[in-house]
């Protein structure tokens, strides 16, 4: 098999590994360290402060996100330096690379033209905004665009060049699985976001009488987070049965998953994957989630938790009211079968080693 030079790019919003909110972090450092254990030359974008084997193409000296509270007034510009001179750092060296792996979402679209190298685009997100469709509409053959669930795929134009669907993976045995769990207590983990829904797993919790534990970071660098936490989540916080623990790191996060009775997932938006979903499964927690973009696609109804109708708070409640009835083995055994760091690393090199066999450059 040829041995590849790949690059990861992507923005140093964080180190990789992120020490602590970070999910397309972690599936960039997964990619990286499984490229290189298969003998394929690695390059990735990251900060200075990042360890990943192969080469890292230092952009920063540490993650441009990870100093927000310090400087907000700042922050729009220090982002635009810094993804400027990644962007920059790319063209120069695009012709080092037989693969340009790019993690950094739309932005990178309007320069692939000028790129050396087959570009592959994995999205993190959801573009369903009028504004998203029209920059990938007009950009819809500068690379090959590897949606992460078959719901993120609807949400691009029809003339976008989208390859099969390659699901994303962690290392399963990171976490430990437990037959049973150790409190009765619900999980919320994520971004503290109106549409990650935490304000619904407060009220769910609340009329089913669970403890519920909030993880996650504030999310102020959007609009309106502040607020909504300051107005829906804040007020709820007791300490007693709705705590929040703030944003936890990797092995915090895989404590709260393997003790909890099952994984609140209520989004209000087209979720594009879900990485939280497969790490409560790799643990044996269950997942009650809306039926809002990936989820429908990662858990089995009734096998591995359930799937509520979107907004539907009552069928969510009947949900927690019979997660006993899931066997956490189940769980467990579907995010081996299915969600693997191995089985992610192996479809992405198999569908380069395809496209890089073709002459032509998309």
């Amino acid at each position: 098999m040829k041995k590849l030079k790949i690059a990861l790019f992507q923005y140093p919003d964080y180190k990789i590994p992120a020490s602590g909110y970070g999910p397309k972090q972690l599936i960039i450092e997964l990619l990286a360290r499984g490229f290189h254990k298969r003998g394929h030359k690695v390059s990735t974008f990251a900060t200075a402060d990042s360890q990943l084997p192969g080469e890292i193409i230092k952009i920063s000296p540490k993650g441009i996100n990870e100093g927000l509270n310090d400087n907000p007034e700042i922050q729009p510009d220090i982002e635009r330096i810094y993804r400027s001179l990644a962007i920059g750092e790319l063209i120069r060296r695009s012709s080092d690379f037989d693969i340009i792996h790019n993690h950094a979402g739309f932005t990178l679209l309007p320069v692939v033209q000028v790129l050396k190298s087959k570009v592959f685009h994995t999205l993190h997100g959801t573009y369903t905004n009028k504004h998203y469709r029209r920059i990938f509409k007009q950009y819809a053959q500068n690379g090959y665009y590897v949606p992460i669930s078959n719901a993120q795929a609807k949400t691009l134009p029809p003339k976008v060049n989208c390859t099969e669907v390659i699901y994303h993976g962690i290392r399963i045995n990171d976490f430990n699985f437990n037959s049973q769990p150790l409190e009765k207590t619900l999980l919320f983990l994520g971004r503290l976001a109106k549409i990650k829904g935490v304000h619904t797993a407060i009220r769910v919790a609340k009329q089913t009488g669970y403890k519920l534990i909030i993880a996650g970071p504030i999310d102020i660098a959007r609009r309106g987070g502040k607020e909504y936490f300051a107005k829906e989540i804040k007020p709820h916080i007791d300490g007693k049965k709705i705590i929040y623990v703030g944003e936890v790191n990797h092995s915090q996060k895989k404590k709260l998953l393997r003790k909890s009775q099952a994984l609140l997932f209520p989004v209000e938006w087209e979720e594009a994957f879900g990485l939280v979903m497969i790490e409560a499964m790799a643990c044996g927690t269950p997942v009650i989630a809306y039926d809002c973009g990936s989820p429908a696609e990662i858990i089995t109804d009734s096998l591995t938790g359930y799937i509520c109708p979107k907004g539907d708070l009552e069928a969510m409640i009947e949900a927690v009211l019979k997660i006993d009835q899931i066997d956490r083995a189940v769980c467990r055994k579907a995010a081996e079968e299915r969600f693997s760091d191995e089985k992610m690393v192996d479809n992405y090199l198999k569908l380069f080693m395809e496209k890089n066999e073709k002459n032509s450059k998309i």
